[in-house]
């Protein structure tokens, strides 16, 4: 028979068990809001992403239909953009993000991120024409890319259709500032 001494523990205790398991819950709670930054941070530079590939979408159209082309941050709703023909005001976002316009124009690309989603979209040009021949941008505009917890990127259109990406003082890392 082994003696007192001789027996050894197999297992854990419960006490054991519970030490371990809030050390887990710490680690846990420490990497969970790094975690939801980054997952902003991926909204923010995704739907910045698509921003700038239909910006030249619509500068493409413009120069291979040599017709002037607009792309419009909707004013119904600020989640919303079309890129189009006609004037400034003929098409705007409907209700559900499809693309509204007035006899003459026509809509080529909608883009939309839902109204409750993790994105929104403010623009200080609410329509920006491209121009077919020179490929120049009038009147020029930044259009703000905002996450839900507040990174920002600005997507800042110059006269000659060129689009550059900044922030405002360092709010997401390894972007340049405005």
């Amino acid at each position: 028979m082994p003696t007192q001494a001789q027996h050894r523990q197999l297992g854990i205790t419960l006490v054991e068990s519970c030490v371990v398991l809030a050390i887990a819950c710490m680690g846990v709670g420490a990497a969970l809001p790094a975690y939801e930054r980054a997952v902003e941070r991926h909204h923010v530079e995704g739907a910045a992403a698509q921003l700038r590939s239909d910006f030249h979408f619509a500068r493409s159209q413009a120069a291979s239909s040599q017709q002037s082309v607009r792309f419009s941050v909707g004013a119904a709703t600020s989640n919303c953009y079309v890129v189009h023909t006609g004037g400034a005001k003929d098409c705007d976002c409907g209700p559900q993000g499809e693309a509204i316009c007035k006899a003459g124009a026509r809509a080529l690309r909608t883009g939309r991120f839902a109204a409750d989603g993790p994105i929104s979209l403010h623009s200080n040009s609410p329509s920006m024409l491209i121009h077919p021949g020179h490929g120049t941008v009038t009147p020029t505009g930044t259009i703000r890319v905002q996450g839900r917890q507040g990174a920002r990127l600005h997507l800042v259109v110059n006269i000659l259709g060129r689009m550059r990406s900044c922030v405002a003082a360092g709010a997401l890392p390894g972007q340049p500032n405005c």
